[in-house]
């Protein structure tokens, strides 16, 4: 053998002793040393501001669907629903009492009954009073004297009388027509004194 292959197999030693330190001891990398430290920069810590709690509002009333029944209404006895009709003077004014009967034909019992009850100069139309009466519960099958006494109005000869119902726990439920709608003469206008 040459002593050049002796000289070739002499570097390549010193070569794969170099690689296997290298693969024994790890890496070494070398960074640019003209490349200046990094700065530090100081760490701000951002507190979110909290958002503000509403005051608890009080929720807006939920409007009442109506529903429209029959099962609550104004009997037609004697005169369209009138059993009793007085009106008397009270100074300047006048009021009426007026009795009429309230059914309930339903299959249960009708809560909080309203009547709400119109009367209007027979002459000139003007309202003259408009009021609601609170009659209670019926229970189904039930029948009810009832008898609406009006706040003091002004006075008039003849009033037409109009009476409208509606029930339920949030009034709910209303009958569609129209009840008693009847002209009344007010007779003690006509008494001479």
């Amino acid at each position: 053998m040459g002593s050049n292959t002796k000289s070739s197999r002499g570097a390549l030693a010193i070569i794969l002793l170099v690689v296997a330190f290298a693969a024994l001891g790890g890496c070494v990398q070398i960074k640019n040393i003209l490349q200046p430290a990094p700065t530090i920069t100081p760490i701000v810590t951002i507190t979110p501001t909290p958002t503000p709690i509403p005051p608890t509002a009080t929720p807006a009333p939920t409007p009442v669907t109506k529903v429209s029944s029959p099962d609550v209404k104004v009997l037609p006895a004697v005169d369209k629903g009138i059993i009793a009709f007085d009106s008397y003077p009270v100074g300047d004014y006048q009021r009426e009492n007026i009795t009429i009967v309230i059914a309930n034909d339903g299959a249960a019992d009708a809560k909080n009954v309203v009547v709400t009850l119109t009367e209007t100069d027979a002459h000139d139309a003007n309202t003259l009073v408009q009021q609601k009466f609170n009659v209670g519960d019926i229970k189904r099958g039930d029948r009810r004297d009832f008898t609406l006494v009006t706040d003091e109005h002004e006075q008039a000869a003849s009033v037409q009388i109009k009476a409208n119902l509606e029930w339920g726990e949030n009034g709910e439920y209303y009958n569609p027509i129209t009840f008693i709608d009847i002209t009344k003469s007010v007779l003690w206008m006509y008494r001479p004194p």
